[in-house]
């Protein structure tokens, strides 16, 4: 899945759909509030070649996560929020994966408490869940000196650690920067 900075989505009109036409706008919604969104759909709406035309349906999206598009326009507006007030391309990525982790449903019900749970659960973006591992062990002090560990000539399968842990406290998806890894809420 890739985020851009453009998320928007294709809003069509159903009469002209079930007329056999295709009557519609993409719609920006970066820093767009619903009202916003509403007023744009109304205007592709005032446009149809059938008169009265009022009812719509998004049928395509662009930058945002797939299940976040079947969740209804609020929660798309506000995941397409959430996103804007994240740090950066990391946590963007990071938090459109723990979107699609806990489900578009829960974050539509509430966005602001999913956002909230995110930002206390994520604990990064790594090259690899072992190197992730590796840096968590020495962080914590399970593993006071890495280096010496390693001179010592041991060695630890941290790709395997790493999965054992996803089984019990953690949680990872692929992203393109590597993988985003966040603490089981």
């Amino acid at each position: 899945m890739t985020i851009t900075d453009d998320p928007r989505i294709y809003v069509a009109s159903l009469a002209d759909y079930n007329a056999g036409r295709l009557h519609g706008r993409w719609i920006d919604l970066d820093g767009k509030t619903i009202e916003e969104v509403h007023e744009e759909i109304e205007e592709m709406l005032k446009t149809s070649p059938i008169p009265g035309a009022e009812e719509w349906e998004i049928h395509d999206y662009e930058g945002q996560s797939r299940g976040i598009y079947r969740a209804g326009l609020s929660a798309i507006v506000a995941y397409v929020t959430a996103l804007a007030d994240m740090y950066d391309d990391n946590y963007r990525e990071g938090f459109a994966a723990y979107v699609e982790y806990v489900g578009s449903n829960y974050f539509a019900q509430s966005p602001d408490d999913v956002t909230e749970e995110f930002r206390d659960a994520f604990l990064g973006v790594w090259e690899s869940l072992g190197d992730f591992a590796a840096q968590y062990a020495e962080d914590v002090g399970l593993i006071s000196d890495m280096d010496a560990f390693n001179t010592a000539g041991l060695v630890i399968d941290w790709e395997g650690t790493a999965e054992g842990w996803e089984s019990d406290w953690l949680a990872s998806a692929d992203v393109p920067n590597g993988v985003a890894i966040w603490r089981r809420v």
